[in-house]
C-alpha cells in the first residue's frame, strides 16, 4: 500500500469526507529543490488544509496528510458531541 494510499484509509475511517485534493509545486533552492504541499480536506462542509515544505518530497506530503488526518480525527470527535 502506498503512503498516500495509508491516510486516505486513515482519513476515510475517521470522516465521510468529497474531495481531497493535493497540489505539489517544486522550487529550485540552489542545487536542491524544495517541495512545497497544499493538501484540501472538504468533508461534512468544512474545508481542512495543511501546507508543508520540505526537500524530501515524501516527507511533505507524510506530513501534510499526517495534519489532514488529525483534523478530521478532531471532526470525529466533536461531531459526536
Amino acid at each position: 500500500e502506498s503512503n498516500i494510499g495509508h491516510y486516505v484509509k486513515k482519513i476515510q475511517e475517521a470522516v465521510d469526507f468529497d474531495i481531497l485534493e493535493i497540489d505539489l509545486k517544486k522550487s529550485a533552492k540552489g542545487k536542491a529543490f524544495n517541495h512545497e504541499i497544499q493538501a484540501r480536506l472538504r468533508a461534512k462542509g468544512k474545508v481542512l488544509s495543511a501546507d508543508v515544505s520540505d526537500y524530501n518530497v515524501f516527507k511533505a506530503v507524510s506530513a501534510a496528510l499526517e495534519k489532514i488526518r488529525n483534523g478530521a480525527e478532531h471532526l470525529k470527535r466533536t461531531s459526536r458531541q
